[in-house]
């Protein structure tokens, strides 16, 4: 009985599955939203390249709407949703299938919101999320894979509490993520204009880069860990800032060229520092800082390693050695990225066209 019910079970979801249909845009329907409103469960709308000048909204169907190639950037920068500022470029309902609702291969710009997701865990992919009046993308639970978050007159992301891998977040005003509780994988938070690359939140930074943030820093009142990362190059308040209010460890990470008018590359945090390797910033390596600091490599910090912070233990002050140190631009005054391969080993960090020369692996 038992076997048969399963069996009966397994035949449902291949019946599901095997249920969608395709609807092309603009062949089938003139716009991407008729084709959704035209969409049954499991249907997949393809959308040939052009601009579309429209808002859509899922309205909590289980369908995919795609570009013709997801996967060529070429596609997905000629396919473009804009909204011509009339509210959010695309809506979920919030009661999207994690699975089988996904947004993949578009340029969305135009909008207030780029993407506001409603707490849905629909999938985007392959996206490019640019030039909203807000935020790039709000409330997305589901994963966010493979976009680039680029320009948004708010922040990036916030409140996404899903899983964030292979991104690009750049030049966004006020922050990168924000208030975000998932995770941020081999990815890019970078030269955000007006605030702190990463705050609040308990987003768990893993073998990702936070660099060249401008306002509040690099890593801002963040409760998370930050695992195999690089905090390199960030203004204001420094690599990470906390008021002794944030909690986490860092582990196998490199703070490095943070500059700061007072403070250092870590100012008053008690997050748990772990083999990490803390080098160039100014004035101080570590400022007001009371978690504990264990086997730290505490190298050529301006005016030196510690200042009012806890003692390290078994740490030491040899010169690193990396590849190529990560440098201030004078001229330009922005960051330049070092070569850091000591950290990571197979798997580029991110792909094409981000730019990185170092490596890392899932270990």
């Amino acid at each position: 009985m038992l076997l048969t019910g399963l069996l009966t079970l397994q035949t449902m979801f291949v019946e599901a599955g095997s249920l969608g249909g395709t609807i092309h845009v603009p062949t089938d329907a003139p716009t991407i939203q008729i084709a959704i409103e035209d969409s049954q469960p499991f249907d997949t709308i393809i959308v040939a390249p052009g601009s579309y000048f429209e808002a859509i909204g899922f309205g909590g169907k289980v369908i995919t709407v795609q570009s013709a190639n997801p996967n060529d950037p070429n596609v997905v920068a000629a396919t473009i949703i804009n909204a011509g500022g009339l509210g959010s470029v695309v809506t979920f309902s919030g009661g999207e299938d994690q699975v089988n609702t996904i947004l993949d291969g578009f340029t969305i710009t135009g909008g207030t919101i780029g993407i506001d997701a409603h707490s849905s865990r629909a999938v985007i992919r392959h996206c490019i999320i640019r030039d909203n009046s807000s935020d790039g993308i709000n409330q997305a639970d589901g994963a966010v894979e493979d976009c680039q978050i680029l320009n948004n007159n708010g922040g990036g992301l916030f409140d996404c509490d899903g899983s964030i891998r292979r991104c690009l977040i750049r030049n966004n005003k006020t922050f990168g993520l924000r208030d975000c509780d998932g995770t941020i994988i081999d990815s890019r938070i970078e030269r955000t204009r007006e605030g702190p690359g990463v705050a609040w939140g308990s987003v768990d930074i893993v073998r990702s880069v936070v660099s060249s943030n401008s306002g509040q820093g690099g890593v801002y009142q963040h409760t998370g860990d930050i695992e195999q990362s690089f905090i390199v190059g960030n203004g204001s308040l420094g690599g990470i800032y906390g008021s002794n209010s944030d909690s986490g460890l860092v582990r196998n990470s490199v703070i490095a060229g943070n500059r700061t008018a007072s403070y250092g590359g870590i100012t008053y945090s008690r997050k748990h520092i772990l083999n990490c390797t803390v080098t160039g910033n100014g004035p101080y390596g570590f400022y007001g800082h009371s978690g504990t600091i264990r086997h730290v490599i505490l190298w050529d910090n301006v005016l030196g390693p510690l200042n009012s912070s806890t003692t390290p233990v078994f740490s030491g002050t040899a010169n690193p050695y990396f590849v190529r140190p990560g440098f201030w631009d004078l001229v330009n005054n922005v960051w330049v990225d070092g070569d850091y391969p000591e950290l990571f080993r197979s798997a580029p960090i991110l792909r094409p066209p981000c730019e990185l020369s170092y490596c890392c692996n899932d270990s």
